[in-house]
């Protein structure tokens, strides 16, 4: 029979008061340094960063590049900015205030604003909108802005707040005096340099994907990947052309040896050879025969344009299956684009949400140039085939992929109920003290 120990109770704090001690190490250390302490085998260790650096600046140049160079990151960008800007309305809970921005819609264009909006945040990463006053009326401008010639420095105060901002630009001195008495040809640029303050009121910063108090761009992390493509197929054409078919070249027989040509004679006949293909015979001199080979076997770029392609898709953070179904089959391809968990969907509504985050702004900007009370701010309408997948969604007992409600998404009203809102057009609006919105009245944003 199997002795059976008892524990003693010193016994079990010595031993308590040991996994304490190994739980709670009583070190100092610095965090986001690795530990000096290698507990692995010993190598060459080296720093990803300097062992395998960008091969592309990650500046606004190169991304504005890319983003119109570049014809699958400008389709995928596109197609972003239009899904993400579908139909949307004007609600609040004052009907002067909602009727007055109704109004100022047409007057700002407020469509391509969204669209403006959308496509810096992108592309810059950094979206910089002047508050200008014009006629009693905010007047939104986009400040230009490359990172090179036109720049913009944020600046903050001693607690680290920002105060301001300041900008260089390169302004034309000459164009603008006495234009309409000037001839076409008379009209040129004298760029001079200047500079522009701005108080903190003045300016709406947008950070696009914001971490750390930064943005970044989406297209950013896609630069290497276009690169490397551009890469391949710019060397498409010269390797079928190197392959196709090659020409040998044999420069002197039994009779002449091939001391026959000098040095720059040899070069001569090299660069006639090599541009047969432009020519419709060769004539060369005797002693020097030329034989067609058979082409050699291509590589096969295109596979490795496709793999690039791959990583253009996930940096954008878009499905290969909004533009193809080549790589997934249809069960694939739904979860991906339609489901309100995992799909796409996700991504347009943080867009959308992120775009009526500073459009609030600008309407409060304005609400309180005109002295008129109240909140407004726009919703954006499913179109019918997202909301129909909604509804099957929800409605289809063995459906794979279910909407899910995060804490805090939940609508209060003022009597404490909560409710979940699902849509724009449901019977419970964000605000129940506003009356629902009708189609009619959803006249805006008609793409």
């Amino acid at each position: 029979m199997e002795e059976v120990r008892v524990i003693g109770i010193y016994e079990r704090i010595a031993k308590a008061s040991k996994v304490l001690l190994n739980s709670h190490p009583n070190e100092v250390y610095e965090v986001g340094l690795d530990d000096r302490k290698d507990h692995y085998r010993k190598c060459d260790k080296v720093d990803l960063y300097e062992a395998t650096p960008s091969r592309v600046r990650n500046t606004v140049k190169n991304r504005r590049f890319a983003s119109v160079h570049d014809s699958q990151a400008q389709g995928i960008l596109m197609d972003l900015m239009t899904k993400t800007n579908t139909k949307w309305y004007i609600t609040g809970d004052n009907d002067k205030a909602v009727k007055h921005l109704e109004d100022m819609v047409e007057i700002w264009d407020l469509d391509n604003i969204i669209d403006n909006i959308l496509w810096k945040g992108f592309v810059d990463g950094d979206v910089f909108q002047h508050f200008r006053i014009v006629e009693n009326h905010i007047k939104p401008t986009f400040l230009a802005y490359d990172g090179v010639d036109y720049r913009i420095k944020v600046i903050f105060d001693e607690n680290g707040d920002v105060c301001g901002y300041k900008q260089v630009i390169q302004k034309n001195a000459r164009t603008n005096k006495g234009w309409l008495r000037k001839k076409f040809d008379e009209l040129e640029e004298d760029l001079t340099e200047m500079e522009i303050s701005y108080e903190l009121d003045e300016i709406q910063h947008m950070k696009y994907l914001e971490r750390d108090g930064k943005a970044n761009a989406l297209i950013g992390g896609a630069l290497e990947p276009i690169y490397y493509k551009r890469v391949l197929r710019e060397q498409m054409p010269l390797t079928v052309y190197k392959n196709s078919n090659i020409i040998s070249v044999t420069m002197g027989n039994e009779n002449k040896m091939n001391t026959y040509l000098d040095e720059d004679a040899r070069d001569e006949v090299a660069e006639v050879v090599n541009n047969y293909h432009m020519k419709g015979c060769l004539i060369l001199p005797y002693g020097i025969e030329v034989e067609l080979l058979k082409g050699g076997s291509l590589p096969q770029i295109q596979d490795y344009i496709k793999y690039f392609e791959k990583e253009v898709y996930i940096a954008l953070n878009t499905p290969e299956a909004v533009f193809s179904s080549e790589s997934s089959n249809r069960a694939t391809a739904d979860i991906q684009l339609d489901s309100k968990t995992t799909g796409r969907v996700l991504f347009l509504e943080y867009n959308r949400d992120w775009v009526a985050k500073y459009i609030k702004k600008l309407f409060d900007k304005e609400l309180e140039l005109q002295n008129i009370k109240g909140e407004c701010w726009i919703e954006f309408e499913m179109d019918d085939y997202e909301e129909a997948q909604l509804l099957d969604e929800e409605t289809d007992p063995n459906s794979l992929h279910k909407p899910i409600v995060k804490k805090g998404q939940e609508d209060l009203d003022r009597n404490g109920r909560t409710s979940i809102v699902k849509n724009p057009q449901s019977s419970t609006n964000i605000n129940h003290d506003v009356p629902n919105i009708t189609r009619e009245q959803q006249r805006y944003r008609g793409r």
